[in-house]
């Protein structure tokens, strides 16, 4: 079915399709970055095997939820937050599903699936508070120095470009999905200035590359050379460079044996942003300007990746002293 035809003053606009119930969780996901597509998709998947239904995300009856069903779902979830039930959720696992849960009540009330009291009271359902020990661990200087000295001996072009690919991450904080993205035009050489475009939440950033980050990646442009594409490629075991981008997945690996040719503990690419969010706000750059240098939408996020509060633990207790 069709609606009929628009007509205003003498412009006459072609019929729209009549869809008579959209489903809000597609609506949802639709205007979400592809970050953050598949895990929000997850968590509604989440929501309804808690729920115990057999319809799909794009089936569900989003708009008849009320608050006893949204009240009953968090419930179940902060259940799981004992480690003594299955399955075992992490308090940021259930504060994303009550996000994505949010969420879709809204396009619900949105799409005249719910009545604004309806939805107020539905979407009425608070995070979980927590204090956990963050993942990850940062990444210290020494460390990035046995793995720069790695690259620096074996001095191919794929160590060159593993070397890059640090500096991106420790020196930049740039995100591994960052890191493949980043294009040559997005590089400024002569500035030490790299444009990280379509970051988490859509939000484009500028990126300040200097001193020894921007001396390796000129060394892997000069091995690279400057045709478009993306600013990292793949590399053939001969050392040929095929134009291809990087994954994320080739980063991941490249890492692992990176550490493991170099002696150092095992780390994440997220470490490495990590590590370059806690070494400034050891040198005392300013929390907001951080929040902008990474992509945060808020200083709360930045505080979350901050590793000097352990450190500062572990210093402490060495000044009382156990006489054995």
């Amino acid at each position: 079915m069709t609606t009929e035809a628009l007509t205003l003053s003498t412009h006459t606009y072609p019929a729209l399709p009549d869809h008579h119930d959209p489903n809000p969780a597609l609506l949802y996901l639709s205007k979400l970055a592809s970050t953050g597509r598949r895990s929000m998709r997850i968590a509604l998947e989440r929501i309804l095997r808690l729920l115990g239904t057999d319809e799909d995300v794009t089936s569900f009856p989003w708009g008849s939820l009320r608050y006893a069903h949204t009240t009953a779902i968090r419930s179940k979830l902060v259940v799981t937050l004992d480690v003594d039930q299955e399955p075992h959720f992490s308090v940021s696992t259930v504060n994303t599903t009550i996000a994505a849960l949010r969420g879709v009540l809204k396009e619900a009330w949105r799409l005249g699936q719910l009545d604004s009291n309806e939805y107020e009271r539905a979407a009425d359902i608070a995070n979980v508070k927590a204090t956990r020990i963050p993942k990850g661990r940062a990444v210290t200087h020494g460390e990035v120095l046995a793995m720069v000295e790695t690259c620096r001996k074996k001095g191919t072009p794929s160590s060159i470009r593993d070397a890059a690919v640090l500096a991106l991450g420790w020196a930049g904080g740039l995100r591994r999905s960052e890191i493949v993205a980043v294009q040559i035009d997005d590089y400024d050489c002569d500035a030490g200035r790299l444009v990280v475009r379509s970051g988490k939440g859509r939000r484009d950033r500028v990126v300040g590359l200097r001193n020894g980050a921007a001396h390796v990646l000129d060394a892997w442009l000069q091995i690279r050379g400057d045709g478009a594409g993306a600013l990292l490629q793949q590399v053939r075991k001969g050392g040929t460079i095929t134009g291809k981008p990087m994954t994320g997945e080739a980063i991941v690996g490249l890492l692992v044996r990176l550490a493991r040719r170099s002696g150092v503990n095992p780390f994440t690419a997220h470490d490495l942003r990590r590590s370059f969010i806690t070494s400034h706000l050891e040198r005392g750059t300013d929390a907001l300007l951080v929040s902008r240098m990474v992509g945060h939408a808020s200083t709360d996020t930045t505080k979350i990746y901050d590793r000097r509060g352990e450190q500062a633990i572990l210093e402490a207790a060495g000044t009382i002293a156990f006489p054995w």
